[in-house]
Order: C-alpha cells, then structure tokens, then sequence
C-alpha cells in the first residue's frame, strides 16, 4: 500500500487529481496479483480480465491511469486496481490464519498427550515412593532388631558357650531382611520395565501422528531395551549358586568368592558334554536292548556290563568326536577364559595400577545401586575395609624394600630349603602308590581267605591316607618358606599340591595299564576284557576319593566337637588349639576339585556312563564345600589372582588329559 501511494504520488494520481508534466511519459512498472479469482496486471495494463465499466475488446480496449482523458475515469481506474489488491492481499491473509490455526490444533493436540503422559508418569512415582517409604520403616525395624540381637550376643557372649538361639534367631533375621531386598528388587524391575514400556508405547503414538517418516525408530529402541532387561532377568532366574556366592563374597571377601565361582564355571562348562555322553548311553541303552538281554541280570564286577567299553555299540566315529569333544570344549573354554582374565589385569601397566589402585575402590561410594541406608553401610564398611588392607599391602612393601642383605639372603635360603624338601616330599609319596597298587595281589595273598575283601582296601587306604598327609606337608613347608604375600603363598601352595596330586594320578593310570594290558592281573573271570577291568578301576577310584573325602570331613569335624564338649578343662587348655577347626584353603580345595576331576576323566574313555556323573559329583561337591566353608576360620582375601590361577591350573589339567585320551 505504501508503494503504490507513493508511486500515485509521482505520476500525480494522488487525491485532488492534479496531473504532473510527465503523467504520460513515465510507465508504471506491472505487478502480478489475484483478485478475487481473476489474474490482474496491477497498476499497468490489464491483460487479462474485463474491468467493470469497460468494454471487452482486449489490451488495445483498456487504458492506463496515464491515458485517461477526465477525472471521472482516472479515479475509477485507480479505484479499480486498489480494489484488486486489497482483495488479493487479505486473500493471502486469509489462508496464513488458516495454517496458523491448523499447527495450533496439531500442537494443543501434542500439549495435551504430553500433560496425560506426565499425569500417569506422577501417578506411578507417587506409587512407587510409597512403596519404597513402606520398605525403608521396614528395613528401619529390622536394622534395630538386628542391633537388638548384637549387643545381646555381645553382652552375652562372655557368659555363655552355645549361641544356636540366638543364632537361629539371628538367621531368620537375615533371612527376613533378604526377603524384603529381594522384594524391593523385584518392584524396582517392574518400574523399570513399565516405565519402559510406557515411554515405547508413547514414542510409538508420538511417531505415527507427528513424525510421518521415521519408521518407528524410537518404538522398536524401546522393544528392544524392555526385550533385553527379560533376558538378563531370566539368566539371573537360571544362574546356579548365585545366592550362595554371594553370600559367601560378602562375608568372606571377592579372593574367597574367586573359588566358588571357578566351581560354577566348572558346574556350567560340564553341563554340554554331559548331554553328549547322555545321548551316547541311550543309544547304547537302544541297542544294547534291555528288555530282551536281561543285562540287569548280567554283572561284570561291580556294575552292569553294558556300563563297560566291551559293550559300547556306538559307531567309533561318536565315540571319538565325544571324547574329543569333552575335553576340547573345556581346552578352549578355559583358554579364551585365561585370556580375558589376563588382559584385564594387564589391561595397566604396573605404575598405573600403583597409583590407580585406589581408585576404582574408593569411587564405590558412589554407586547409585545403594538404595537403602543397610546396603549404603555395607558399601562404606567394605570399602574400608579394602582400603585398610590396601594400605597395609603397601606397607608391606616399603618393609620388603627395607630389608638387609643378610635377610634376603636367609629369606632365600629358606625358600631353597622348603622347595627341595617338597619335591622330596612329592617323589616318596609318588613312590608309595605306585609300590602299594603294583604289589596289591600280592598283599592280597597274605591275607587269609576269611578277610580277603581287607586286603582289597589296602590299596585305596594308603592313598587315601597319602592324599590326606601330603597336603599336611605341603602347607607346613610352604609356611616355613615365609612368603611375604598371601597371594604369592597361595600360588606356591596351589601349583605344589596340583603337582603332587596329578602325579598320583599319572601314577595311578599307569600302573593300573601296565599291570592290566601286559596281562598279569587281568582278572579273566569277572572283566571280558582288559579295558573293562581297567575303567573299572578308575572308575571305582574316583568314586572312592568321592566317598571318603566327605566322611573323612565330616568324621574330623564331629570327633572335635565331641572331644570339646566331654574334655576336662586341661585337657581343652592344653590341646586347645588343635580342636579348633583349621582354616579354609582355597589352594587345596581347588586342587582336590582337579584332582577329583582328573579321575573322572581318565575314566571316561573305558567306562562311558562316568561321563553322566560328571554334573552331578560337582553339584554335590560344590554344597558339601559351602557347607564345609562355614565351619572353618577364614581370614578375609582379597586377592584378584585366585581366579586366574585357577583358570591355569584347569588349563594344564586338560591339556594333558586331551593328550592322555588321543
């Protein structure tokens, strides 16, 4: 509007209509519009429509402003064109309004789902805090009962010789307290997943009105994180011995732990092979047909003949792809195992780790896990107590870095001494089961014939009481040795009684082959073959280091018992300390576990249904140690090599027993 007054103004078309000099010699440049439908070529010649008022003869027919010959015609001109772009101008006017009010419905309609979406987001938190307020008070009585029953225990303690009340009542404490954790986890998953759920389902409404082109982008996001958070739920739900390593790592610290979880590693790993030798024994069971060959009937020494490899009906091509496989699956699955231990602990250099160690213990503070004042007070006293021992590892070493030459040097010498002693101490061992199992028909026959089953045990009692000394020895000297620290003591110990132990072992296969398949004990009556009787043996062996090794603790532990409760009180002053339990060691546990398993295995090639047991003895062992793990002193560890030493040892084991089955 501004425009076209000002060029009226020039060309002298203002109001009064006082035309200029140059009226007719100044053309008024053309401008496109709309009015009202019809096209109009504003302020210059109309080339399109008819005007009202005008003939319609074309272009020629029209006249510009400049042309008109009377006022009267000029001020209709004028007015005519104003008109045309006033009618254009709110035209467009118009349809903006238009957009405008259809976004503002489209973003009240967006408002309005975001504020309903917010109102079920408060809803639920305000659900969820009252939940979690209910669970505080009652974490707050229990935590005041549980103090109750300590400083009973405490001011009771000096008094008193037997605490199984308060014990047990202390148990059902605990036992409550796990309860309401275990509740408070499980409403802190379903928050989580409906809120998840709840956010896929409102970016998925969100996508299809809003976003015409993004495919769903945000609402599969959201599948997929609630489809994950099943998974993990549900291999929490099926991992085995979870609840008791962690109490266990609780109370007795992540080194004590390490052990228990390299059994479940065990336990686990074992479980795949099992299937297969399952799969081969009914197939033999099959073939063999049991109700037709009355086999139930048909014992070869201590078992069923179709238990033995003379009567394995498999093709050898199974029959070597599964014992290839039981041992190669482990090989590998211990060594990728070993490596990822070992790039972790490797993953620093060694000034970083010094200087980082403290680290990574004290930022645990800050775990936003901790949801209740118990598990905060937990968190801090674990912390400090891992910054206690870390600091006392470094003073530690500043006395190591103090010492005198002369006390390297005895230090040294000791350490010789203790070495040499114990593979002395492994060489005479070795030697005793090796002379007891090649003379045992001829210990059989001095013995009369009324006793004959006594002499059958003289072999299997001499290593059992050799397995029992021999480990007795081994820590003795390995204490004698004075290793600074307790980790380097735990390797020294591990790889010593795993070296003894596999020894036997070796010793105890080939002692059994060699009298066997040269053909000077094969018992021709009872075995079809030498094979038979061999896995016979081996087999019986395993079981028999089983049987014994459970009453051998449960005997040690009842006969102390005993003894304190019916001893004077010199006599309990005078061998106090030798009633009391010994400390657990991991060292020789997982030794025993190998050395158990290595039985087993050698087996196994001559006497396939061993090869199901596998599971099922560590199953068993797994709880009688746990079991066993309560009844014995312990020291706190803390060492993050226990699970890698282990991880070694199972490694050789394997190796030489794959070499053994090929």
């Amino acid at each position: 509007a501004g425009r076209l007054q000002s060029r009226l103004d020039k060309q002298g078309l203002s109001s009064g209509f006082k035309a200029g000099p140059d009226v007719t010699s100044q053309p008024i440049p053309p401008a496109r519009g709309r009015a009202g439908g019809i096209e109009t070529d504003m302020l210059g010649d109309i080339p399109m429509a008819q005007l009202p008022g005008t003939p319609s003869t074309g272009r020629s027919a029209i006249k510009s402003p400049g042309e008109a010959t009377s006022p009267t015609e000029k001020q209709a001109l004028i007015g005519s064109y104003v008109g045309g772009f006033s009618n254009a101008f709110l035209d467009d006017y118009e349809k903006s309004q238009k957009y405008k009010s259809l976004v503002g419905k489209r973003q009240k309609l967006l408002q309005a789902q975001v504020d309903a979406f917010q109102e079920r987001v408060k809803e639920k938190m305000e659900k969820y805090k009252k939940r979690i307020s209910d669970l505080r008070k009652n974490e707050e009585n229990l935590m005041e009962e549980n103090e109750r029953l300590r400083k009973l225990l405490e001011n009771t303690g000096k008094d008193h010789e037997d605490f199984q009340v308060f014990a047990m009542e202390l148990k059902h404490k605990q036992m409550a307290r796990r309860s309401a954790e275990e509740r408070r986890r499980i409403e802190r998953n379903q928050m989580r997943q409906e809120l998840v759920e709840d956010v896929g389902r409102y970016e998925a409404k969100f996508v299809d009105e809003m976003l015409y082109d993004n495919e769903n982008d945000l609402s599969e996001a959201g599948c997929v994180h609630v489809w994950s958070h099943r998974c993990n739920v549900f291999w929490t739900f099926v991992t085995p011995f979870k609840d008791d390593i962690a109490q266990i790592s609780v109370r007795y610290g992540t080194g004590m732990a390490a052990y228990f979880e390299f059994y479940r590693y065990m336990f686990v790993n074992t479980i795949l092979f099992v299937c297969g030798w399952l799969f081969v024994f009914l197939y033999q069971v099959i073939q063999f047909g049991i109700s037709n060959s009355g086999i139930f009937y048909n014992i070869q020494g201590f078992y069923p003949i179709w238990f033995y490899y003379s009567s394995l009906t498999v093709p050898d091509l199974i029959y070597a792809l599964s014992i290839a496989f039981t041992v190669g699956y482990l090989v590998v699955s211990v060594t990728f195992r070993l490596l990822s231990e070992h790039r972790r602990l490797v993953s620093q250099s060694d000034s970083e780790r010094v200087l980082l160690r403290y680290s990574p213990v004290a930022l645990n503070v800050w775990d936003y896990r901790s949801v209740s004042r118990t598990e905060v007070n937990n968190a801090l006293q674990l912390t400090s107590l891992h910054l206690k021992e870390m600091l006392e590892e470094d003073e530690l070493a500043d006395s190591i870095a103090s010492r005198t030459s002369w006390e390297k040097f005895w230090l040294t010498a000791r350490k010789v001494v203790g070495f040499v002693l114990n593979v002395l101490v492994i060489l005479v061992s070795s030697l005793i089961v090796i002379g007891v199992y090649y003379y045992k028909n001829a210990i059989v026959t001095f013995v009369p014939k009324d006793y004959e089953i006594f002499g059958e045990l003289v072999a299997p009692t001499v290593l059992s009481f050799v397995k029992a000394v021999f480990p007795m020895l081994t820590i003795i000297i390995t204490e004698f040795e004075m290793h600074d620290e307790a980790g380097v003591l735990l390797q020294h110990q591990m790889w010593r009684l795993f070296a003894g132990k596999q020894t036997f072992v070796i010793a105890l296969v080939a002692v059994n082959f060699n009298s066997v398949i040269t053909g000077n004990d094969f018992d021709d009556q009872t075995y079809v073959c030498q094979e038979d009787e061999v896995g016979s043996v081996l087999f019986n062996a395993a079981l028999i280091e089983f049987f014994t090794s459970k009453m051998a603790l449960l005997a040690t532990y009842y006969l102390k018992e005993l003894f304190k409760s019916e001893a004077c009180g010199c006599c309990k002053n005078c061998c106090g300390s030798m009633l009391d339990h010994e400390e657990f060691r991991a060292s020789e546990g997982i030794v025993d576990l190998m050395y158990f398993q290595s039985l087993v295995w050698t087996s196994i090639p001559l006497f396939p249904f061993g090869g199901i047991l596998c599971s099922l003895f560590l199953f068993f062992n797994f709880k009688v140690k746990h079991i066993n793990n309560h009844t014995h002193k312990h020291a706190r560890a803390r060492d993050t090599r226990t699970q890698s030493i282990c991880n070694e040892v199972a490694l050789i084991t394997f190796h030489w027993h794959s070499s053994y089955r090929f």
